[in-house]
């Protein structure tokens, strides 16, 4: 393994865990974390550098996408033999990245958050792999994510980044949410403690309710039944309590309008419910 992220190593320990793999040499940014990285792994030999790979290896890059081209041109610089196998977890970034690198190569996009790696482990058995590359390591990765538990699929190159960005909203924009609405609940004076939970269960209901459902079908609440009145009390909260919220405020109201369209039609008071989140205050 050519660096140890959070990603990376809660996917290996996962497969190491179901005996898919075993783990061989382990080389991160420093001695002391390729160590701790084998310590959550439960397997492996902390290194300082890659080196000595044979035909019969697999390696997996485990790094930031901007890291990807930069490590797999000093690997193939370093090492004069290819190990059989290479593959990255990037969601955004091709395969290709890593050709020359080893015999065959893929990528294979885990849809996860790592935040809390102990957590997403407990989680892996239910996780979606997005896979791309070339045959051969598709096919041999396959086997082991669905031997190991995992659900899978694969994806067109050119279509990755479209893909990545579903993940994106889907995840890194829903915490954003979470911490906005979590300020305005403390702005009304609530507890922090009270208003995390009340908020985490409106989430989940929230998610049940789209569990074989549009968007458009779940969507409740005072835009969707076109109530101008509450929505403009409630910009204006927003406005006096967390003005650093207000502009994101408008561009979700706008957004879920547009959404309540498509699922309820149009109504009468659309149109002014457009100028209230499109206009600006002060």
């Amino acid at each position: 393994m050519l660096g140890c992220g959070r990603a990376a190593r809660v996917v290996l320990r996962w497969l190491a865990d179901a005996g898919q793999i075993q783990i061989g040499k382990v080389c991160n940014r420093s001695l002391a974390s390729s160590t701790d990285a084998v310590g959550f792994i439960g397997q492996g030999r902390a290194v300082e550098q890659l080196s000595g790979v044979s035909t019969d290896d697999w390696l997996l890059l485990g790094l930031p996408d901007s890291a990807l081209a930069k490590a797999a041109e000093r690997f193939r610089s370093n090492n004069n033999t290819c190990p059989g196998l290479a593959f990255h977890l990037s969601g955004a970034v091709c395969s290709d990245v890593l050709d020359g690198v080893a015999a065959s190569v893929a990528s294979v996009h885990p849809a996860r958050a790592f935040a809390r790696p102990e957590d997403a482990l407990a989680l892996m058995g239910s996780t979606w792999f997005t896979a791309e590359g070339q045959t051969k390591a598709v096919n041999e990765l396959k086997r082991r994510f669905l031997a190991a538990g995992g659900h899978w699929q694969q994806i067109d190159p050119a279509a990755k980044v479209a893909y990545h960005a579903a993940t994106v909203v889907a995840s890194n924009c829903l915490v954003v949410l979470t911490g906005m609405a979590r300020d305005l609940a403390l702005s009304a004076g609530l507890d922090e403690t009270a208003a995390a939970t009340l908020l985490d269960d409106l989430q989940r209901g929230t998610l049940g309710n789209l569990q074989g459902s549009t968007a458009a079908r779940s969507l409740t609440g005072p835009v969707e039944r076109g109530d101008f009145e509450t929505c403009q009390r409630l910009l204006d909260q927003v406005a006096k309590h967390q003005p650093a919220h207000e502009m994101l405020f408008r561009e979700l109201g706008l957004a879920t309008l547009r959404l309540a369209i498509v699922g309820r039609g149009p109504h009468a008071s659309d149109p002014a419910l457009e100028t209230l989140f499109t206009s600006r205050s002060g």
